[in-house]
């Protein structure tokens, strides 16, 4: 069966509510949010909107973004109507160009590319929501000195394949397919990490680990704008963008990791989970599935 088939969908959507349902936040009382964000394929950075506010007693369920109350992690403005009312919390563009959303509330932005696209001043917190996993998860004991994060339209990416079968044993791949937990688990477990999806470094950026970021085959739509407008935030002036080669060694690619300015991350985090303060509140359960892109 499909991943985004519909019954998949609501399976996801009744398993969701019922892990957010039985929380201990939700205790005695829990928020309950129509929110958006992207369903429509196997990928861990899409499905953080609900692992991360479940922790703090909200417990967002999935409508298409026209029902939406709040739009969360994502590149997924696009995916707006050009009426929405509702709150933005760290949503950002995925390529550079103008929007226009009159009549949304920007609690908070991804990047200050998204910000300026967006024709904003000010006002709203700025930095991806997946800055908070540290708050959700203790990092665990470290046991890799590397972690490969691949998108997943890079898996079969030649240069990554060969730089990986040259370091068995010595490289964590990490499969962005999987669901947050477990994904969140592997990336804190590395001492350094070489990524070419964006929540792959937004997550080493949490957890205060050296990090850089590569582009493989094929591109990605939006090209690199969502990365710079991550590290617009927490690496201002600053690209930590590398070449994988496939004869690099793991030292190589150490020596090109850097952290994020952690007092830009600390700000950021502060901003962001004081932003779900103003979040609404509903009482119906509409367990529904996000539209297809």
């Amino acid at each position: 069966m499909r991943y985004d088939s519909p019954t998949r969908r609501r399976l996801r959507a009744v398993s969701r509510l019922a892990r957010s349902m039985a929380h201990r936040s939700s205790f005695p009382t829990a928020r309950i949010v129509r929110a958006y964000w992207w369903d429509g394929h196997a990928n861990f950075g899409d499905a953080l909107t609900p692992w991360l506010l479940r922790p703090r007693g909200v417990v967002p369920v999935l409508v298409p973004p026209e029902r939406a109350q709040v739009v969360g992690v994502g590149s997924i403005l696009e995916h707006l109507p050009r009426d929405f009312s509702g709150l933005v919390w760290g949503t950002g563009l995925i390529a550079d160009h103008r929007l226009e959303l009159p009549n949304a509330r920007f609690l908070a932005v991804r990047g200050h590319w998204t910000r300026e696209r967006l024709g904003l001043t000010g006002g709203m917190a700025v930095g991806d929501p997946a800055l908070l996993a540290a708050t959700v998860l203790p990092r665990p004991v470290v046991c890799w000195p590397l972690g490969i994060i691949p998108h997943a339209d890079h898996h079969g990416d030649p240069v990554l394949r060969s730089f990986l079968a040259r370091h068995p044993g010595t490289v964590r791949f990490i499969d962005v397919r999987r669901g947050p937990d477990h994904v969140v688990r592997e990336i804190a477990s590395c001492a350094a990490v070489l990524s070419t999806s964006l929540h792959g470094l937004v997550i080493a950026d949490s957890y205060d680990i050296p990090a850089a970021w590569a582009t493989l085959t094929p591109p990605l739509i939006g090209d690199t704008f969502k990365f710079h407008d991550h590290e617009s935030v927490v690496t201002p002036g600053r690209s930590r963008r590398v070449e994988l080669r496939a004869d690099a060694t793991v030292g190589d690619i150490v020596a090109l990791t850097a952290r994020a300015d952690r007092d830009r991350v600390s700000e950021s985090v502060e901003r962001l989970a004081a932003a779900v303060d103003a979040f609404p509140a509903s009482r119906d359960l509409p367990l529904l599935a996000g539209r297809r892109r």
